[in-house]
């Protein structure tokens, strides 16, 4: 439930941001956000004008439609998600297109984890247990 309502208030936020966006002219850029090596769409991925607070989240189907005002024509549109490597387009190559998104997801190597436990022998944890006692509990 509380999923859902999170969902519905980001779809809200996003409409209201492009609503605002609408009367400025510019243009319309529609597209899909797609997977590279499976072709599925990647939901909720975003799609910003670089250097604005101007974007777009895909939807469950990571179908989207971003409106450009004019005055951002010249800027670059970064197409992001977690996991992946961005996308950068050119705002002024994109006027009234629909185009598919391919992101290619980001390998990450880590580096080894090694966990150290303190040696510790029944005797010493018994006698912290004991010495404990007066924190724990009241005497």
């Amino acid at each position: 439930m509380l999923q859902l309502i999170k969902q519905l208030l980001g779809s809200l936020l996003l409409v209201c941001l492009n609503i605002s966006v609408l009367g400025q002219g510019g243009t319309v850029f529609r597209g899909k956000v797609v997977d590279i090596e499976t072709l599925m769409p990647l939901q909720y991925a975003t799609v910003v004008i670089e250097g604005s607070s101007i974007g777009v989240a895909t939807n469950s189907e990571g179908d989207f439609m971003l409106n450009i005002p004019e005055t951002y024509s010249s800027k670059l549109i970064k197409v992001s998600y977690v996991g992946y490597n961005p996308v950068y387009i050119e705002a002024k190559g994109v006027e009234n297109t629909s185009q598919s998104i391919y992101l290619e997801a980001l390998n990450i190597v880590l580096g080894d984890v090694i966990i150290k436990a303190k040696k510790s022998t029944a005797e010493k944890i018994i006698s912290k247990a004991i010495w404990s006692i007066p924190d724990n509990y009241e005497t």
